[in-house]
């Protein structure tokens, strides 16, 4: 015997003495021998298996004889032949399913003897047994008829305890106890045991109560995982819980006549609720574990797993909603999630509630097509049904999110999202699912003639909250959104809008009173709020509103005093707009708004006001006879004159009051238009003078060839040119004089070509003298005016 008597020592001796004829006369006699035995006891009812667990026993106790000492390799190896025998009477004796389940029992067995014993080919054996048994119970695994799966659970749970218990075994060893293979297989040997744990579920039960039992399982395994450390165990609870999460959803079925989107009912809720849980609560217990916080393929998965279970928890409305209803559900939930990603700092779950918001907008979009046309309340109570309610929610859990989006500080997982642009799109998404909650609801139930009212009504009323909000909280961009209250009730307007529109009507003054007490409380209101920018161009947009619904009234009121399209109503449109250009134009000091900006007032609202009364006056000067009865045509004093001069005068003074801000160029500019206009202004005039007087028709052509029309055109303009040259000449303003002069030539050779041609005639007559007459009277008044000196320039002479 070796000096050592340490068993590797007695073991290496003792391979070093043996040969190859030792191994024959030890392994021989018993495979041959089990052999024949074999053959001649099959026809017998398990007397193969006790044949090889005799063998067995023999062997184990052939090895428990010869234990110690200088025969221990013989005593070893009589003990893995007894192990091998006895495992073999196993299949011989029981089908598949209880043979794998005694062998995972037996093969755990094994492998604690080989820690305990420091035994490695021990431990391969013990878990090629427990291997192979697990192959021998999914071999015998089929479709259930009672449930999922019809197998043995017994087998299972031997087979999960039995896998789990090697794994703990192995886990608690010391590391020179165990080979570097076999620590790696650790994962291996949690994952199937649990999964074997698992297979208990479908084995017992049916869809439903498999997938809760997974959700739980998932659940208890975390707590495990997390309190002896193991990221096997974390991975595999979340992977069952997911498993359990999709095996449900691919067995749904769509509503019949439920209304819900899935047949299931408050089973199929409860269920996929429970799991979105499960898989929520077991997030959140491993993110505040220690060891998942400092990993980041953890931390990964965390996001996956929250996904997830955000995923089923707003699946599982649809098991009793329709979808119209559960999209406001599902705001409000996206605003839930929102808010706890923010205070976890999970970008992913935050990402999914603004999805969520998107996803439950367009659901319901798809899902109520009657939006795009008209709308019916047959069957609806106002503000009773899900038409208005799922909007409005969709819309307040878009703004309450906003709201929370723009406030600071943030952690610094957002920073790459830019959290203020989304809450303004956020806060633009909810101001128009409020806006169509409140505009389906008007034109449902209100009647026609009263919708314009209802909607400026709800529009004041809408700004006036959203006022409130944004001076209590701050919120710069709800301010800026209650500028948008002129643009919305000038497509309230576009949309009322008809010949006879009458903006008073139906109680609609009440209405446009409070749309604009709203619009300029909250410019006064808001002024430290709102961008500068913003509120200069709000105040301008209210200035024309507000005269533009001033002129329509009335409009409307001159419009009752003929049916036909005669002055009155061409005067209702420039009244007036000319009198806030007169009014702009004067140099005294307005009360707020003006005074505060007069540069919006003055320029930027006056401006479109005069480029619009221009194009009036020019079209109104053209195409109109002055026909206003019941009163008579009396040039100068008729209405459309009237207003004609009026119009034109509020642009005049209003473009000498704004032009001196432009350069003199602009001031030339803009006394040239007004000279030209009045120009056209005396030969409209006379035409329809000659129109009213004469008889003559309101026609270009039939005026043009009336000698008594050319006879007046001839006359006016020399009147007209008498006064420029005379102005010219007391101003000396020799250009001006020159512009008279040049009016003079075109009239003396319209004389010459026009009247002259017409033989005989009174017409004719007066012309020649009058034209004659007055080109003496400019010949004796206003000579034309000398040159103005040029400036001449000082300049200082140098001592030399």
């Amino acid at each position: 015997a070796p000096d050592d008597d340490s068993r590797g020592a007695l073991l290496r001796w003792s391979a070093a003495k043996g040969d190859y004829v030792d191994g024959s006369m030890l392994f021989g006699p018993p495979l041959v021998g089990f052999g024949l035995q074999f053959a001649l006891v099959q026809h017998l009812e398990f007397a193969a298996a006790f044949s090889a667990l005799a063998l067995g026993i023999i062997y184990m106790g052939l090895a428990r004889l010869l234990s110690g000492g200088r025969a221990l390799l013989l005593a070893e190896t009589c003990l893995a032949l007894g192990v091998i025998f006895a495992s073999l009477a196993i299949p011989l004796g029981l089908d598949a399913r209880w043979t794998a389940a005694a062998w995972a029992v037996e093969g755990a067995g094994i492998f604690w003897l080989g820690l305990r014993q420091q035994r490695p080919l021990a431990r391969a054996f013990g878990l090629l047994l427990q291997v192979g048994s697990a192959l021998a119970f999914l071999s015998e695994l089929r479709i259930g008829e009672t449930s999922l799966l019809d197998g043995a659970p017994l087998g299972a749970s031997l087979l999960g305890a039995a896998l789990l218990f090697s794994f703990d075994q192995l886990r608690k060893a010391p590391v020179e106890h165990a080979a570097q293979w076999e620590r790696r297989g650790l994962p291996v040997l949690a994952s199937v045991g649990l999964g074997f744990l698992y297979l208990l579920a479908p084995l017992l039960l049916w869809t439903q109560g498999t997938a809760i039992s997974w959700a739980l399982a998932g659940l208890a395994t975390l707590l495990v995982g997390l309190r002896i450390g193991s990221r096997t165990f974390l991975f595999t609870a979340f992977a069952v819980q997911l498993l359990g999460g999709a095996l449900f959803l691919l067995r749904l079925q769509a509503g019949a006549d439920s209304g819900a989107v899935f047949s299931a009912g408050w089973s199929g809720l409860l269920t996929t609720s429970l799991i979105g849980l499960a898989l929520i609560g077991g997030m959140l217990l491993a993110a505040r574990d220690t060891m998942v916080r400092s990993d980041v393929r953890l931390l990964r998965g965390l996001s996956v797993v929250l996904l997830a279970g955000l995923v089923l928890i707003n699946l599982a409305v649809l098991f009793v909603l329709p979808w119209e209803t559960a999209s406001g559900v599902w705001a409000a939930s996206g605003l839930l999630i929102i808010w706890l990603s923010l205070y976890l700092q999970q970008r992913v779950s935050f990402v999914f509630g603004l999805l969520l918001q998107v996803i439950g907008g367009a659901s319901f979009l798809i899902a109520v097509p009657d939006l795009l046309g008209p709308l019916t309340s047959e069957g609806l109570r106002p503000l009773g049904h899900s038409g208005f309610w799922t909007p409005m929610v969709l819309g307040l859990a878009a703004l309450v999110g906003a709201w929370r989006l723009q406030r600071r500080p943030h952690a610094p997982v957002f920073e790459a999202l830019s959290l203020q642009r989304l809450s303004d799109v956020l806060l633009v998404w909810g101001a128009g699912w409020w806006t169509l909650a409140l505009v389906s609801e008007v034109l449902r139930f209100a009647p026609s003639t009263l919708q314009g009212t209802w909607l400026l009504a709800v529009a004041a009323v809408s700004v006036a909250i959203w006022v409130v909000l944004a001076l209590r909280l701050q919120w710069a961009s709800l301010g800026l959104l209650c500028t948008l209250l002129m643009p919305a009730a000038g497509v309230v307007l576009l949309g009322a809008w008809g010949s006879r529109y009458h903006p008073a009507a139906n109680f609609a003054w009440l209405a446009w009173a409070a749309v604009f007490a709203v619009h300029f409380v909250s410019l006064r209101r808001l002024a430290l709020v709102i961008p500068e920018k913003a509120l200069g161009a709000a105040h301008v947009l209210g200035c024309w509103l507000l005269i533009g619904v001033l002129a329509l009234e009335l409009r409307y009121g001159l419009l009752l005093l003929s049916e036909e399209y005669n002055a009155w109503r061409w005067l209702g449109w420039a009244i007036l707009p000319s009198l806030y250009l007169v009014l702009a134009a004067a140099p005294r000091s307005w009360p707020w708004p003006v005074s505060a900006y007069p540069r919006e007032y003055r320029l930027y609202a006056a401006l479109p006001l005069a480029v619009l009364m221009l194009g009036w006056f020019w079209l109104a000067n053209i195409f109109s006879d002055g026909t206003a009865e019941p009163l008579p045509y009396v040039p100068l004093l008729n209405p459309l004159d009237i207003g004609l001069l009026f119009a034109l005068l509020g642009v005049y003074l209003w473009s000498r009051s704004a032009a001196p801000q432009r350069g003199p160029r602009a001031e030339l500019v803009a006394q040239a238009v007004s000279g030209v206009s009045l120009f056209a202004f005396f030969t409209a005039l006379v035409m329809r003078t000659a129109h009213h007087w004469g008889g003559v028709p309101f026609h270009l052509d039939a005026l043009l060839e009336s000698m008594l029309v050319q006879a007046g055109l001839s006359i006016v303009w020399t009147l007209i040119a008498l006064s420029l040259m005379i102005g010219g000449y007391l101003r000396h303003r020799r250009e001006v004089w020159l512009i008279g002069a040049a009016l003079i030539a075109v009239v003396v050779a319209k004389l010459f070509f026009v009247e002259l041609s017409n033989r005989g005639g009174l017409a004719r007559i007066v012309s020649f003298i009058g034209v004659g007459g007055l080109l003496l009277v400019v010949g004796y008044f206003a000579p034309l005016p000398p040159k103005r000196p040029e400036p001449v320039v000082e300049t200082e002479g140098v001592a030399s």
